[in-house]
């Protein structure tokens, strides 16, 4: 009998009841023992599941850093609108204290004045460019991840 390629394959436990199985034949080149063939499918094997470990576990960090973005951006979505509204109440506050009589000059400018509309499209533009760079990198890391499993 001629031995002219060698399989090797394993199946690789992921956790959450999900697996990875993973297959490399090596045909044998003049020379070449099935031992050695053997050895270089199993390293192989090795190494793919270790490169797709390592994308999983950069995969995992960037889903962390996306989601910790998403919050961050929450609390100051809501805190904008809290500073909006005590600007909205002390310009109401400031209307008052005019019709009453006070001097325009007496009364102190709003802290806030700059914020509005304009202020509103720039929050969200910032919060547009802040996300994009981690949302690329999770979807990089999505796709590097099924092109791994499609070599497989």
């Amino acid at each position: 009998m001629t031995i002219t390629s060698v399989s090797y394959g394993k199946t690789f436990n992921l956790g959450n009841y999900e697996n990875e199985k993973l297959h490399a034949t090596v045909a044998l080149d003049a020379g070449m023992t099935p031992e050695q063939a053997l050895a270089e499918a199993r390293a192989f094997v090795e190494g793919q599941h270790a490169d797709a470990d390592h994308l999983r576990a950069l995969q995992e960090r960037v889903d962390e850093a996306h989601h910790a973005l998403r919050q961050l951006t929450t609390r100051l979505r809501a805190a904008h609108a809290v500073h909006t509204q005590i600007v909205a109440h002390d310009l109401a506050q400031r209307e008052i204290l005019l019709a009453l009589g006070v001097s325009d000059a007496t009364l102190p400018l709003p802290q806030s004045s700059t914020f509005g509309p304009q202020r509103d499209e720039d929050l969200e533009r910032t919060i547009d460019r802040l996300l994009a760079p981690i949302s690329a990198a999770r979807d990089a890391g999505a796709e590097a991840h099924d092109d791994a499993d499609d070599a497989h």
